[in-house]
């Protein structure tokens, strides 16, 4: 290999079930996906030992995918860079609680609901502070949450069509999303928050309805699956919205893995043609893992781990189905979470400010609130500590290969505010990213490399 380049110590090479080799590079992304048959893996053997001199084409596609770099090139200290680029750059992200309450009561739930709605007075200082940062920003970006959202439409839509207003005030783009149980989305409020850009969603369905009605039930105890299942079938057979975009979000519990095969074959006959729809599988988890009142499911939790290997043992990466946050895995910066951006706030029904949705008790997370007058009170030591690196970040996070992909910081609370904090990437998702990548081969095209040549992807690699 010449001299002045070597491997990336940020390269990933798989083998797949063929014998051919998957390359990419985590401080890249997709954009390095390649691939070399196992008849052609001396090209690689040949770069790599530097024994004799490659094609010039082959050799710079290499250094143009970022798998060999400059032979003095600091990768960490350019990954550093990325890191403040999604820190500090981006759109202003708020996520609204337009209420703190919730017509479920679901059994892993960690909400304590002791909130309710927002006021009017509260929901004009929300729209105030838009006004007054908005010119800061490329976009604004709304995120509803809850309590369960859809129990104030009202508040939503009187929100959404005055930020929309804002947004078009300054000429910038307002995108929105939301995460609701779906029993209130009905086609007539589909269809209204549709016009009003929230079209991306995150729905919960925990198994089929065996399982999901005893985990995920309205406060009288009744089921609730049914009309969920409802409310998203008219959706896939309107015809009426491109931009939507449905994630089904599944919980897993050792009762929901049981029949977890008749589940996937459900969402693979009913949704998996239409790729709207896309399926995200994780461990259920509750406050009563930590000695909370919620002892009901208290033996059905597994580890992440466990999940993952019923899904690879069952051809779950092999299917035709959309699986949402693989695509996530590869690209710099991708499994940080919103709270590790100076940008990213999260305003609860009484104005107060947030940086995380789950850890609702941690004082840390507590980092100010938000005036009348649209002004926030910020703490600002506080709120540092959510997207400051950390400079004593351990060696084997600079020098692991996903390292670009998550920064040590995944999850803030678990990385930045505990001395000896543990890696939440190194289980499951570390341990089987090769079969990940297979699953993205499978679903899209990657350069190959030839010794004659190189095919490429006419652009179609994304």
């Amino acid at each position: 290999m010449k001299q002045e380049y070597k491997q990336s110590i940020y390269n990933y090479i798989h083998t797949d079930k063929s014998g051919d080799l998957l390359l990419c590079n985590f401080a890249k992304g997709p954009r390095s996906f390649c691939k070399i048959h196992k008849e052609d893996k001396k090209i690689l053997e040949a770069v790599f030992s530097g024994s004799f001199e490659i094609e010039s084409k082959v050799y710079n596609l290499l250094i143009d995918k970022g798998i060999l770099v400059h032979s003095e090139e600091d990768e960490y200290t350019k990954v550093r860079a990325l890191y403040y680029d999604y820190a500090y750059t981006g759109n202003l992200t708020i996520i609204l609680m337009p209420t703190e309450q919730c017509n479920f009561r679901c059994k892993y739930c960690y909400e304590k609901f002791e909130k309710f709605e927002m006021s009017q007075l509260m929901q004009n200082a929300v729209v105030k502070f838009v006004q007054k940062n908005a010119h800061r920003y490329p976009g604004i970006t709304i995120s509803w949450f809850g309590g369960e959202p859809l129990l104030e439409i009202d508040i939503v839509e009187r929100m959404m069509s005055n930020i929309i207003h804002v947004g078009k005030q300054k000429k910038i783009p307002v995108i929105s999303s939301m995460t609701t149980n779906a029993y209130k989305l009905s086609p007539d409020v589909f269809d209204r928050l549709y016009d009003l850009n929230v079209h991306e969603y995150q729905i919960t369905l925990d198994g089929l309805a065996e399982s999901h009605d005893k985990q995920r039930i309205l406060q009288d105890g009744t089921g609730t699956f049914d009309k969920i299942i409802e409310n998203l079938l008219f959706i896939r057979d309107s015809g009426k919205y491109p931009k939507a975009k449905i994630q089904i979000r599944v919980n897993v519990t050792r009762k929901v893995l049981k029949d977890l095969d008749k589940f996937l074959e459900f969402f693979k006959n009913q949704f998996s043609k239409d790729r709207r729809f896309s399926l995200f599988m994780t461990v259920a988890w509750s406050s009563a893992q930590e000695g909370g009142d919620e002892l009901e499911l208290q033996d059905q939790y597994l580890e992440s781990d466990e999940l993952q290997q019923y899904l690879i043992d069952h051809g779950v990466y092999g299917s035709d189905i959309n699986l949402a946050g693989i695509w996530n895995l590869f690209v710099p910066m991708g499994e940080l979470c919103y709270a590790s951006r100076r940008n990213s706030f999260v305003i609860g029904s009484d104005g107060k400010i947030y940086k995380c949705t789950v850890n609702f008790d941690m004082v840390e997370n507590h980092i100010g609130y938000l005036k009348d007058n649209g002004d926030i009170y910020e703490d600002d030591f506080v709120h540092s500590k959510w997207y400051l690196d950390r400079i004593d970040m351990r060696k084997m996070c600079k020098q692991c290969f996903l390292f670009p992909v998550c920064f040590g910081a995944a999850c803030p609370p678990q990385t930045k505010f505990v001395e000896d904090y543990e890696c939440i990437m190194a289980t499951s998702i570390k341990k089987h990213i090769g079969t990940y990548l297979e699953y993205l081969a499978n679903n899209y095209n990657f350069d190959v490399i030839t010794l004659e040549k190189v095919e490429d992807c006419d652009g179609k690699c994304e």
